[in-house]
């Protein structure tokens, strides 16, 4: 899975508050690394393509300067225990299941 990275912050707070200044109608979540940084990422795409078209777009309608990155879908589970049900219905609902892991389904 790809998204497109448009921050990146030390502490949940800062990357919870950029998030937050972003349109409504742009479906963005946070995402925490391996190194211990929150990341705000916008899309969830099964094709690294889709992805680029969509940082293309996000630079030319919000001048927004991102990344495509792979995201790890059991990372994206924090919004499910997280009770982020909406966030992350939203995210998942446009992945064909058969492409994530077993243990995500689960």
């Amino acid at each position: 899975l790809f998204s497109v990275q448009v921050g990146s912050y030390k502490s949940y707070r800062k990357a919870y508050s950029f998030l937050n200044r972003l349109p409504d109608t742009v479906r963005a979540f946070l995402y925490k690394t391996d190194n211990k940084y929150y990341t705000v990422r916008i899309g969830l795409f099964t094709e690294k393509e889709r992805a680029r078209q969509k940082k293309t777009s996000l630079k030319e309608t919000l001048n927004l300067d991102g990344y495509v990155v792979k995201v790890n879908p059991e990372k994206l589970l924090y919004l499910f225990r997280d009770e982020d049900y909406e966030e992350f219905l939203s995210l998942f609902s446009s992945i064909n299941i058969r492409e994530l892991p077993l243990s995500v389904v689960y």
